[in-house]
């Protein structure tokens, strides 16, 4: 049935949560409270609450039955949640001035549909004695850590100082500032360089040796053999030869027998 035909307001429309063992508590409480209003109790299967059919203001019906029913209440209370959202809705046609599902916390997917189609959350308030208990997280107390020795030695006490820098005073200041000391240091390791100049010995001529070669005292005795001291003549120096390229001579054009 459609939306349209329901004529309940919306603050009329309640859930009370309520655990599934105590239902049946919470519905003989609410029938006492509206006992002067015509009820319908509307389930899957009517055969569960048949001990309340015997009041006069209380009808117990199933949802194939109400389907077929013409019959109106002033207050609906759902026992349960129908699979479909459409089953809901025809229920809740019938009331007139109020709705109540007993809602228990497995039904919760049914319930989703329901606010669906109705375009709006269906407010839930929970009855004292009958709602859900909340179970209290035990926090464990941490206990402070301490190490357990059997011999415990007091500690030292320190006390805190003022750092002066006035106060501060360099032993064997002369030792650290000592430039002298130092430098000699530094001299000690130097070393020659590769490319300093060498001081040359001047060579003198000497003579001759037993097989009449020249003998000079700066050269060594392979090289005294080679030179003899005397400036080599003229014709002796090496004359650099010039690569000659030969230049073919160019003919002269032959000259044609001229006409007489």
């Amino acid at each position: 049935m459609p939306q349209s035909q329901i004529t309940i307001k919306h603050n009329k429309h309640r859930i009370h949560p309520c655990p599934k063992e105590k239902k049946l508590s919470l519905l003989t409480l609410l029938l006492s409270q509206n006992s002067d209003s015509t009820i319908i109790v509307a389930l899957k299967n009517s055969d569960i609450l048949k001990e309340f059919e015997h009041q006069k203001n209380v009808t117990i019906i199933s949802d194939e039955a109400l389907l077929n029913s013409d019959a109106s209440c002033k207050l609906l209370i759902s026992y349960d949640l129908p699979l479909e959202a459409s089953t809901y809705i025809q229920r809740v046609s019938k009331a007139t001035e109020g709705a109540i599902i007993l809602l228990d916390i497995e039904e919760q997917k049914e319930l989703y549909p329901i606010e669906t189609i109705l375009k709006r959350a269906i407010k839930q308030e929970s009855v004292a004695g009958f709602e859900y208990e909340v179970k209290k997280e035990t926090v464990k107390e941490k206990k402070p850590f301490h190490k357990t020795t059997t011999d415990q030695k007091p500690k030292k006490e320190y006390k805190k100082t003022a750092f002066d820098n006035s106060k501060k005073e360099h032993k064997d200041k002369d030792k650290f500032y000592d430039k002298t000391k130092k430098e000699k240091k530094v001299k000690s390791f130097e070393k020659p360089k590769q490319w300093d100049k060498k001081d040359k010995k001047t060579s003198t001529y000497l003579g001759k040796d037993e097989n009449g070669k020249a003998i000079f005292s700066a050269k060594s005795k392979d090289r005294n053999h080679k030179y003899d001291g005397s400036p080599k003549p003229k014709e002796e120096k090496s004359i650099k030869t010039i690569k000659k390229i030969p230049i073919k001579a160019r003919k002269e054009p032959k000259k044609e027998p001229s006409d007489s």
